[in-house]
């Protein structure tokens, strides 16, 4: 599939999605309005601009206005574009969680992945002095980066795939600095069903027995070292390995992610509509292009 037709079949895709659902989330009640550049104009130019690699708004503006006007004609100005991408974070919130309801299921209904991966509003040292999106954002450390990071966190329960990712059923997205097992508990659990779920050592619950009997979900994660203990016995490192080695797509999905749409760094972000969006935008980007395969830009 050649770009041009890749770019109508991404509209087309968006206006379905649109005039189906996401309308009841961008609808504006007032006189006004944005008539010249609709609102499924303004979300196919950024998961084009964000599946194409560019990785600021800058660029992606930038790119459209010496090359797609004949395609977006009505092109704002960037101060523009920005501010209608900004508005749109609830419409990209609702267009992901649109998407699966598209896709052929193809995957193990007997499985759940649960994971988490970071999202950087300022690293490091920045991250002790960094206020941005101040209620919605929160400190933390990442020991799979290795890293201080002032941010948000995308906790994800996803299914697993033979032979391709996994994909993705639930998506919350919490303040970093909240422990990941009341999270659990609190918002992953409910949604999901009588099955097997595998998740790292953070979301083990000292109440697992408890859980498994009342809803019958059956939690597994890597056996964790006891106060003073050197080293885990030959049984528990097989088993730890084995579950490792079943969460190793969610991971691998992340990492996916991550290499299209750079969404874990958002240190570009300066409001919590922008980091709304940065979140939900590209994600949708990458779920559309796990969808459809065959676009090429």
């Amino acid at each position: 599939m050649d770009w041009e037709r890749s770019l109508i079949t991404l509209y087309l895709h968006i206006c379905n999605a649109y005039e189906e659902n996401l309308w009841t989330v961008c609808q504006r009640f007032s006189n006004g309005g944005y008539k010249r550049f609709s609102d499924e104009e303004v979300m196919t130019l950024y998961i084009l601009g964000t599946l194409m690699g560019l990785k600021t708004m800058k660029h992606i503006h930038h790119y459209a206005r010496r090359h797609l006007l004949s395609y977006f004609p009505c092109l704002p100005c960037y101060a523009g574009f920005v501010h209608r991408v900004k508005r749109l974070g609830d419409g990209f919130k609702a267009l992901v969680a649109w998407l699966p309801s598209q896709q052929i299921s193809s995957h193990d209904e007997r499985f759940y992945l649960i994971d988490s991966f970071p999202i950087a509003l300022a690293k490091q040292n920045h991250a002790y002095t960094a206020k941005v999106a101040g209620e919605v954002a929160g400190k933390s450390f990442n020991a799979t980066k290795k890293m201080y990071y002032y941010g948000v966190k995308a906790h994800v329960v996803a299914r697993k795939n033979q032979a391709c990712l996994p994909d993705i059923e639930l998506f919350i997205v919490d303040m970093a600095s909240r422990q990941d097992g009341p999270i659990f508990d609190e918002c992953l659990r409910p949604h999901m069903g009588n099955n097997l779920a595998f998740a790292d050592q953070a979301y083990r619950r000292p109440d697992e027995k408890r859980v498994e009997m009342t809803q019958e979900l059956k939690v597994f994660t890597p056996v964790q070292k006891q106060r003073g203990q050197k080293e885990l016995s030959l049984e528990d490192k097989l088993f730890s390995k084995a579950v490792s080695k079943i969460r190793q797509p969610i991971e691998a999905l992340f990492s996916w992610i991550n290499r299209i749409t750079s969404i874990e760094d958002a240190s570009l972000v300066r409001s919590t509509e922008g980091l709304n969006a940065h979140i939900f935008g590209k994600l949708a980007a990458a779920m559309i292009l796990k969808n459809n395969p065959c676009f090429d830009f």
